[in-house]
């Protein structure tokens, strides 16, 4: 599953520039969403916690890890 995920960050435009804004957070938050089938919290839809590949991924980890 995780190479998956590593496919679909291959796939972004990441990293988003200095000027993002939340609308370019909200796009990745739902290509993601929609490409690896979870549900991000609302409170890490964020330029910081989605505007990398590196924070993208530590996120996708952290869903990704039995409760």
């Amino acid at each position: 599953m995780i190479r998956d995920h590593d496919r679909v960050l291959d796939e972004l435009p990441l990293p988003l520039g200095a000027d993002a804004d939340v609308l370019e957070a909200l796009g990745i938050a739902v290509a993601v969403e929609d490409a690896c089938g979870v549900v991000l919290p609302e409170d890490r839809i964020t330029v910081s916690d989605l505007g990398s590949r590196e924070t993208l991924a530590a996120l996708l980890r952290q869903l990704a890890e039995p409760d």
